[in-house]
């Protein structure tokens, strides 16, 4: 009878280890799957960060910049620049500067002028608008007189906008019309031709 009872006491025991054991090996295998989930969100965040290193090295260097947006047309480009412009007032000001700085925004053609104007005429009719940074009346080298057109160079570009709002404008006893130089020659409706130099270059 003795022997029985240490039997069954000893299956007890013998059955109980299993279990133990059973539940060790499951808690060893959860420990094990979190680990392994562990290890593979810090090689996800490895990888985030070597991707973000890369692209910082992408992008770090100007020649880069210009190989990424090489492949975008104008009209993306003035979308990117004026989306980018509108939210970072520093990128406006920026844009400005270099408008400002540009003669091509600043330097006025004036045709349709008499053969009587002279650089004080064309002085005198654009200097309400804002300051003048040259001013010159192409004349016929050997008469002298106007050959009907002239230049106007504004120090901002601001001021020459303003002069461009009424672009035909009393000057002298004629009615002349005003452009930007940039934008080339007007037509050429019984005036003849013009030749638009470069901004400070020569009749």
């Amino acid at each position: 009878m003795a022997k029985k009872k240490k039997a069954a006491a000893a299956r007890i025991v013998e059955n109980n280890e299993e279990e133990d054991d059973e539940e060790d090996e499951e808690e060893d295998d959860e420990q094990n799957s979190y680990d392994s989930l562990e290890e593979d969100s810090a090689e996800d965040d490895d990888d985030l960060e070597e991707f973000g290193e890369d692209e910082d090295d992408d992008f770090s260097s100007k020649e880069s910049i210009i190989n990424l947006l090489d492949p975008f047309g104008k009209e993306q480009l003035l979308a990117i620049v004026k989306d980018a412009a509108l939210k970072h007032p520093s990128l406006l000001y920026r844009v400005l500067d270099a408008a400002n700085a540009d003669p091509v925004h600043r330097n006025i053609f004036v045709h349709g002028l008499g053969w009587d104007a002279t650089s004080k005429t064309l002085t005198d009719a654009f200097s309400p608008f804002g300051e003048i940074e040259e001013c010159k009346v192409v004349g016929d080298r050997v008469t002298g007189r106007c050959k009907g057109y002239g230049f106007v160079l504004f120090r901002s570009r601001v001021a020459a906008q303003r002069a461009l709002k009424e672009p035909q404008k009393q000057i002298g006893n004629r009615t002349a019309s005003c452009q930007l130089a940039a934008a080339g020659p007007p037509p050429a409706a019984g005036q003849g031709s013009y030749l638009i130099p470069p901004v400070g270059g020569s009749s």
